[in-house]
């Protein structure tokens, strides 16, 4: 009998193990250099008066504490939401992510009436779709970790496995503005503003801030078309096959991602 080693799917699009995220090289084995003769460091001396402003020694380029790697863009902002496969089903049957659940209702009754009484310029919470900044949201830990609250969580989701749900993944610019940023849904003191400029801040804020990355939503105000999602991630190989095949061709990206499903040994509750 032979076997087929099963490999891991790039969940960035690139195919293969092209990807240096997902699939990340050994680091090159570097020959020690010969030791050499330091010379010694010239010394500076402060400049006479009338000195040109090349013998000045500059400060370096980079500074300690200054933020390294490439500028946060809103618009590149990738937003994330766990539903049950069952729900993701019926999701792509109807083409739209709508504010209400159409199979699988997450939200324990509570919670969802407190959703239908908070209002975000003049509209409930509850007309509003919900996604996370960060695949590892206190929500979904909450739920894949088996520690999810009775007074939040639904039945349905407390008695679901992880491996029963789908991250749907898209960003900032596919499902455009105007949206509503919640610096923490679970606080009723928390900011929340949909004017744009406002927003942004908090969402660049969010970026640099761990714990409020896990916390904070982008709610979209009207239904987001299944065209403006660019991954859906799920546990393994045989629900990917058959989300597959529920897709038109050119449809998002379906991927078996398992660490998204994997319970977190160090998660202790919210």
């Amino acid at each position: 009998m032979t076997y087929r080693r099963r490999v891991a799917e790039c969940i960035h699009g690139l195919e293969g193990t092209s990807c240096d995220v997902c699939f990340p090289k050994p680091a090159p084995v570097v020959a020690p250099k010969p030791r050499t003769r330091t010379a010694p460091a010239p010394r500076l001396t402060t400049p006479r008066a009338g000195a040109s402003r090349s013998a000045v020694a500059r400060p370096s380029a980079t500074r300690a504490g200054e933020r390294s790697g490439p500028p946060y863009v809103v618009g590149t902002q990738r937003l994330h939401r766990f539903v049950h496969v069952r729900e993701l089903e019926a999701i792509l049957t109807v083409g739209a992510i709508g504010p209400e659940s159409i199979e699988v209702e997450l939200l324990s009754p509570a919670a969802l009436e407190r959703r239908a009484t908070r209002e975000f310029d003049g509209r409930a919470a509850s007309e509003h779709v919900a996604f996370t900044l960060v695949p590892e949201s206190e929500p979904w830990e909450e739920v894949r970790s088996g520690g999810a609250r009775a007074r939040r969580w639904s039945d349905a989701a407390r008695a679901a496995r992880p491996a029963d749900f789908a991250m749907l993944v898209t960003t900032i610019d596919a499902v455009g503005w105007p949206l509503v940023v919640c610096d923490d849904p679970a606080d009723p003191t928390a900011r929340v503003t949909s004017d744009r400029p406002s927003a942004e801040e908090l969402l660049r804020r969010a970026s640099r801030d761990e714990e409020r990355r896990r916390v904070a939503e982008v709610l979209v105000p009207r239904e987001v078309p299944v065209s403006a999602l660019q991954l859906i991630a799920v546990a393994h190989e045989p629900i990917r096959d058959r989300i597959r095949a529920l897709l038109p061709k050119g449809g998002p990206r379906v991927a078996a991602h398992p660490p998204w499903f994997t319970p977190n040994p160090e998660w202790t509750g919210a």
